[in-house]
């Protein structure tokens, strides 16, 4: 047994992050709109780790044999806007 493949996988990941802005009233009230919503999403923006591999949060589909990286790919990085409009 070796321990030369073993690496510290500690991370910091930044999973979901949501900026949501709402119109004031004082905007609104001449276009006859009660509410105004503007949302911004983004989901795995970053993750702060020394491990060399692609994903520090392995997953293997074994349950026998946990802790190996089967060499996954990266999780994708998504953006959303929304808005939403109450008249």
């Amino acid at each position: 047994m070796s321990s030369y493949y073993v690496e510290d996988a500690s991370f910091l990941r930044l999973q979901n992050l949501t900026f949501t802005y709402s119109l004031p009233q004082s905007v609104l009230k001449p276009l006859k709109i009660t509410a105004c919503q503007f949302s911004l999403s983004a989901d795995n923006l970053f993750v702060l780790t020394k491990y060399t591999g692609f994903d520090p949060e392995v997953s293997y589909h074994n349950k026998l044999i946990t802790g190996l990286d089967n060499v996954t790919y990266p999780r994708s990085r998504s953006f959303s806007l929304g808005i939403n409009i109450n008249f």
